[in-house]
């Protein structure tokens, strides 16, 4: 009949699950690393766009405050007496000219001395470029009107009925500043939605991750839980089988250690020395024989080369003493913190009486 009680797991049975566990664990660690990394980047890129746009909408709006100051310099030119003076000014708002022009082409194009990567987005980028906003036209008839005016010989304070400086005074109350508002506003929008799109995926990303320790959990944890109860369960099987076989066998049957002393015995070495099974355990095998017989005063194993049988005198837990029939079989395990392994021998007894 065939024995359906499960059976232990063999070592390379084991080895190759545990190979396989450990391949998914380091997967399951790598994903997990990588889920880990990942919000920490969205974090390093949400503060990179933030900065970006950031940067963008604080030099659009010194662009807008330097429009401002050219037209406000310019209608100085119309008031200062002295040449000197006019002169001065004439450089400054050369210079804030400059200084829009180099704005423009960086919020548009980039601009790496001032920390302007270019191409806003498509949204930003229709206000510079298409009508009815067409900022980008508007900025630079602007900036030529400035640069027609500064080209006039300064013989004397401009007129203001002057005819380069009339669109300048225009630009202003005009639709100039309105539009460079729209594209200030449109700014801050863009950066806001970076930010809270990159918000959603951050929390997406953190999501995955407990999903992906949970799954962890799931996958990894619990088969080898599984397998620890299992394991322990096939050998708790069998050591009850193994108990119920040497309690059967009429035979006495004990297990020592290397340095004799008794780890098990059957039914059968309690009825031999009548002691319970469980005062045995832990006995020196020399207290079961005779005081000055051979195997008491010399080691026994020496005496009783494996496979073979030797005669002695048992002594009983009352002290009586009987004929006594021993045979050593010796085991050997292999172990990974003792070299050359573990040994323990087994001693069947016979009552040779």
């Amino acid at each position: 009949m065939k024995n359906s009680h499960p059976k232990p797991l063999s070592k390379s049975v084991l080895n190759q699950y545990f190979s396989r566990l450990t391949h998914g664990y380091l997967l399951a660690l790598g994903l997990i690393g990588f889920l880990a990394f990942a919000p920490l980047a969205v974090l390093i890129t949400q503060i990179h766009s933030q900065s970006r746009y950031a940067a963008m909408t604080a030099l659009a709006v010194e662009q807008r405050a330097l429009c401002q100051r050219i037209v406000l310099l310019a209608l100085r030119l119309t008031q200062e007496p002295d040449a000197s003076r006019r002169a001065e000014f004439r450089a400054i708002i050369a210079r804030w000219v400059n200084d829009v022009e180099r704005i423009q082409r960086g919020l548009i194009w980039g601009d790496p001395g001032l920390n302007l990567p270019g191409h806003p987005g498509r949204d930003i980028e229709r206000l510079y470029q298409e009508a009815p906003t067409n900022l980008d036209d508007r900025i630079g008839r602007f900036c030529e009107e400035a640069h027609a005016l500064l080209a006039l010989p300064d013989t004397a304070p401009l007129a203001p009925q002057t005819p380069e400086l009339t669109p300048l005074l225009q630009a202003i109350p005009g639709d100039l500043l309105g539009v460079m508002d729209r594209v200030l506003a449109a700014y801050e929008q863009a950066g806001s939605l970076r930010a809270t799109h990159l918000q959603i995926f951050g929390t997406v990303l953190v999501t995955l991750l407990l999903l992906t320790l949970a799954g962890q959990m799931s996958l990894i944890f619990r088969p080898l839980i599984q397998l620890l109860f299992s394991e322990t369960h096939a050998l708790e099987t069998n050591r009850r089988e193994l108990d119920a076989v040497l309690r059967t066998v009429g035979k006495a049957i004990l297990t020592t250690d290397e340095r004799n002393v008794i780890l098990t015995a059957n039914r059968g070495a309690e009825n031999i020395w009548k002691h319970p099974d469980h005062d045995l355990v832990g006995l020196s095998l020399r207290a079961l024989v005779l005081p000055g017989s051979d195997l008491e005063q010399e080691d026994w194993r020496t005496m009783i080369p494996p496979g073979c049988r030797a005669e002695t005198v048992g002594v009983r837990k009352g002290g009586g003493a009987f004929p006594l029939e021993l045979c050593l079989t010796e085991v050997r395990h292999d172990t990974d913190d003792v070299p050359g392994g573990t040994r323990h021998f087994t001693v069947s007894a016979r009552d040779i009486t």
